[in-house]
């Protein structure tokens, strides 16, 4: 019965990525459209503000806050976690800081080990991998399991109630717009090594003998404003949709 439940799934979540363009709204920041109703959300704690998260329905759809963004530290990383009920369906995003953070994009395969070191739970997962493109695409228990990168360092997964009726997941997936601040990431338990390497290598530099004058050299750095972060952002939104879309074109008349 569960396989056929699965297999069920499979073609449903085939015809959602050929039909709906789910794939566009999936890759690197998922990105929607502008239509309908616009909620804007910061993924922010009392220490940090991590993103933003936008979602554009149509006005019949409800969307509400269940739980404000959290942070916390799990073994292998750190997370951010919030969840929101649309039209009473429950969706969960984690936005998972492994330790051992990928530096690339990876294969939707490659990130199942991120995924079980953030809770073992998921290694019991069901997933489709006959889906092309960069979203990892699954089940656990009665929730669709959607994992994609947003940045190379940071891990997306959205958890959703497979009661969600088909068309308003795919509207919902469609017209979902998740923006990810690099540079910042919560506290966690991973071995920081930076100040002890920082530190031999000040006192493996030999010293200078007979030079009275040090020049330090002035090193400018640029802090972009929360405005300018989120407008960065969403040019590249703008490009990884467009890329995604001519993909999916040339899919669909192979």
């Amino acid at each position: 019965m569960i396989l056929k439940t699965m297999q069920i799934r499979s073609i449903y979540l085939r015809r959602m990525l050929m039909f709906c363009f789910v794939v566009a709204g999936v890759l690197t920041a998922i990105s929607g459209s502008a239509a309908g109703i616009c909620q804007n959300a910061s993924i922010a704690t009392e220490s940090n503000i991590y993103g933003e998260m936008i979602v554009c329905l149509p006005e019949e759809i409800t969307v509400e806050g269940e739980s404000m963004p959290a942070e916390r530290a799990y073994n292998g990383g750190s997370e951010v976690a919030l969840s929101i009920l649309v039209d009473g369906n429950r969706v969960g995003l984690h936005l998972l800081y492994p330790c051992l953070a990928p530096e690339t994009e990876l294969a939707p395969a490659d990130l199942k080990p991120y995924l079980e070191g953030y809770n073992p739970v998921l290694a019991e997962a069901m997933y489709n991998e006959s889906i092309p493109g960069p979203a990892l695409w699954g089940q656990i228990g009665n929730q669709m399991l959607i994992a994609y990168q947003p940045v190379n360092r940071t891990i997306a997964l959205l958890l959703i109630d497979m009661n969600m009726s088909e068309s308003m997941m795919t509207t919902f997936l469609g017209n979902l717009s998740i923006l990810v601040y690099e540079e910042v990431a919560p506290a966690s338990n991973c071995q920081d090594t930076t100040s002890t390497a920082s530190e031999e290598a000040v006192a493996s530099e030999p010293a200078v003998e007979g030079n009275e004058t040090s020049v330090t050299a002035a090193v400018e750095t640029t802090v972009q404003t929360p405005e300018e972060k989120i407008a960065t952002g969403r040019e590249k939104m703008l490009a990884d949709t467009q890329a995604a879309q001519a993909r999916m074109k040339e899919l669909m008349n192979r």
